[in-house]
């Protein structure tokens, strides 16, 4: 008998989170996806799902992603060199860091009013 091929734990996250070096998702973004193409079924509004928590949860996933277009401009402002950007924990911002990213909201201000 022949064995399948072992798949590495990191080629299965790979797959589940959209992988071949597009965009990752979260776990959480990818029951989202699933679940917003179950509520919009025919059944899922004849049963009543559509209109229970979980529908309402997928509504509320969708309204999150069209808030998240301001954070991405922000971030797109944001940009390497990253030394020096943080404190000496490595996560927040240091004087430089908070500069910068000063500098980056008020460019994406405009983007995101407009």
């Amino acid at each position: 008998m022949r064995r399948a091929p072992a798949v590495s734990r990191a080629a299965r996250a790979m797959a589940l989170s959209g992988g071949s070096g597009g965009a990752r998702r979260s776990p959480v973004e990818i029951v989202a996806n699933a679940a917003s193409y179950v509520t919009r079924t025919q059944v899922a509004d004849r049963s009543g799902l559509r209109a229970g928590p979980f529908g309402r949860w997928t509504d509320g996933v969708a309204a999150m992603r069209g808030d998240c277009a301001a954070f991405a401009q922000v971030s797109a402002h944001f940009l390497p060199p990253w030394r020096g950007k943080f404190a000496s924990d490595y996560f927040h911002p240091s004087q430089d860091g908070y500069r910068d990213w000063t500098r980056a909201l008020l460019a994406a201000i405009p983007a995101a009013a407009g």
